[in-house]
C-alpha cells in the first residue's frame, strides 16, 4: 500500500440512507413537520475490522421562514483504526411552494472535517514476506522503506461545502446532491510531494414513490409500496441502491440490492414496528 498515488476513501453510505437522507443531500432538512432525530451505526465486514461508522443528526423546520436548519456528527474508522474521519456539519435549506402539496428545497452544508492517520498501523507491499506475511516470527513487523509524513501532518483539517436540491410532494420525491464543491485537500504530506489528494466530487441521486394500496383508518399508517432509488458516482467509483418498502399499519418490512462498480455487493433488509 503506498500513499502517493491519487487515490482516495468514498464517502460513507449506510445501506439504508432514507433512515438518514440529510447525510446525503442538505435540501432534506426540515422535510418532516417536527423535529427529527436520527442515530446510526454501521460495521461493515465486521470478520476483517475493515470499516466503522457513527452517526448522530438533528433537523428542525421553522414554517414562519419556509427554512429549515440541522447537524450532524459523523465519525468514520477504516482499516482497523489506520484511517480516522470526523465531520462536524451544518445545513439549511429554503424551501418554495409549486403548489398545495408540492415543494422545491434548496440545501447548502458546510462541514469541519479532521482526519487522522495512523502510520504505524499501515502496511505496505515492502514489508510483505512471502512466508510470515508483514510479522516475522519474533513478532515484530518487517520494516518498510515508506517515508512517513512529518509528525505535526499526520492530522489534516479542511472545510467541505456541499448543495443540494429536492423535488417533494406525499406521494413522490426526486433530489440531487453535490458533495465537496470546493474539492477540498486531504493530504498527510507537504506540496512538494506532488500528491493529488483533493476529494472528487460526488453526485448523488435520490428517487422514492409511495402507492397506496389500503387507505388508513384512525390513526394508522395504512398499507402502501414505496420503492426508492439511490444513485452516486464519485470519481471513478458508482454505486446503484435499489429496493422497496412495504407497509401495513404499524408494521413494515422491506428489501434493496446494492451494486457497487461491476458487481452486486449486498442484499438489504429491513424490518421494524412502529409506535406511538
Amino acid at each position: 500500500m503506498g500513499l502517493y498515488s491519487p487515490v482516495f476513501s468514498q464517502d460513507p453510505i449506510y445501506s439504508q440512507y432514507f433512515n438518514s437522507p440529510i447525510l446525503i443531500n442538505p435540501a432534506f432538512v426540515g422535510n418532516t413537520y417536527g423535529p427529527n432525530f436520527t442515530a446510526n451505526y454501521r460495521n461493515q465486514w465486521p470478520a476483517f475490522d475493515a470499516y466503522s461508522t457513527y452517526s448522530v443528526g438533528y433537523d428542525q423546520r421553522f414554517e414562519t421562514f419556509n427554512s429549515g436548519i440541522g447537524m450532524y456528527i459523523l465519525a468514520d474508522d477504516a482499516g482497523a483504526g489506520s484511517l480516522k474521519n470526523t465531520k462536524i456539519s451544518g445545513m439549511y435549506s429554503y424551501r418554495l411552494s409549486i403548489d398545495r402539496t408540492s415543494t422545491v428545497r434548496f440545501g447548502l452544508e458546510a462541514s469541519y472535517v479532521q482526519s487522522r492517520l495512523d502510520w504505524n498501523k499501515l502496511v505496505f507491499y515492502d514489508q510483505l514476506d512471502p512466508q510470515f506475511g508483514a510479522v516475522g516470527p519474533d513478532g515484530v513487523r518487517f520494516p518498510s522503506n515508506e517515508i512517513p509524513p512529518d509528525a505535526d501532518k499526520v492530522s489534516s483539517l479542511y472545510i467541505d461545502v456541499s448543495a443540494g436540491v429536492l423535488y417533494y410532494n406525499p406521494k413522490f420525491y426526486a433530489g440531487v446532491s453535490f458533495s465537496h464543491l470546493n474539492a477540498p485537500d486531504y493530504s498527510f504530506f507537504d506540496d512538494d510531494r506532488n500528491v493529488d489528494a483533493n476529494l472528487p466530487l460526488r453526485t448523488t441521486i435520490m428517487i422514492g414513490y409511495q402507492h397506496t394500496l389500503l387507505k388508513p383508518a384512525s390513526y394508522h399508517y395504512g398499507t402502501f409500496i414505496a420503492p426508492s432509488l439511490l444513485y452516486a458516482r464519485q470519481g471513478d467509483f458508482s454505486q446503484l441502491n435499489i429496493g422497496a418498502l412495504f407497509n401495513f399499519n404499524q408494521l413494515f418490512f422491506g428489501g434493496w440490492y446494492r451494486h457497487s462498480g461491476k458487481t452486486g455487493d449486498a442484499a438489504i433488509g429491513s424490518v421494524g414496528w412502529r409506535y406511538e
